[in-house]
């Protein structure tokens, strides 16, 4: 099992999501098998990756997707603070926001500490957006998204701000960043079908 947590965390892999922050995702070859970890062979498995590792963004990511999965967030989110305080990376810092439990004022501090050195990083400014808006702090939480809109206007910082702006009341705002969240979304599908139809080079 520690080999095969091993082989997934390796085949981890960069991409882009649809706002265009790279993001971190296990193979889909491994991530059914996740689910037949238990979290103490998760543990161990995790103990036995060398220091020099674990300090790998992309192997960091795969480890916390897989705790999370497992419903040990707090050492997901441990995980990524390590691995954030060696080698800053925008897509860990975006799953920051994803630990569903712990000390979430504790984590924006930190947020906010990390933001001082890379004030125009979209995917961690929409990482703050989206933990201001769990904690209730809603003025933090706006400013934080518009934020990160202004420096890359994707559909994911404008469907938290549709979300925020329809839990606020504000529904002329909340329409306005819902519509803008489908425009993105239908022309970054539509771009992902052009290129697939591209014939492959011979």
């Amino acid at each position: 099992m520690s080999c095969g947590l091993q082989r997934a965390w390796a085949s981890a892999k960069a991409g882009s999501n649809k706002s265009g922050v790279p993001t971190y995702r296990i193979k889909s070859r491994h991530e059914s098998s996740i689910h037949n970890f238990d979290l103490g062979a998760l543990t161990e498995a995790w103990q036995k990756i060398p220091a020099a590792d674990k300090r790998d963004s992309k192997v960091a990511a795969a480890a916390a997707q897989c705790f999370m999965a497992l419903g040990a967030h707090g050492t997901a989110q441990d995980v990524i603070e390590q691995s954030l305080a060696e080698n800053w990376d925008s897509a860990l810092a975006l799953l920051y926001a994803e630990p569903k439990s712990g000390d979430v004022l504790r984590r924006i501090e930190r947020a906010e500490g990390w933001l001082q050195a890379h004030p125009r990083d979209a995917a961690l400014l929409l990482a703050l957006g989206r933990l201001c808006i769990r904690q209730g702090l809603w003025g933090k939480a706006q400013s934080y998204l518009e934020a990160s809109l202004a420096i890359d206007p994707g559909y994911a910082a404008h469907l938290a701000l549709a979300r925020l702006h329809e839990s606020l009341g504000n529904t002329d705002a909340a329409h306005r960043h819902y519509r803008q969240t489908l425009e993105l979304a239908v022309a970054q599908l539509t771009h992902d079908a052009a290129r697939e139809r591209r014939p492959a080079p011979l």
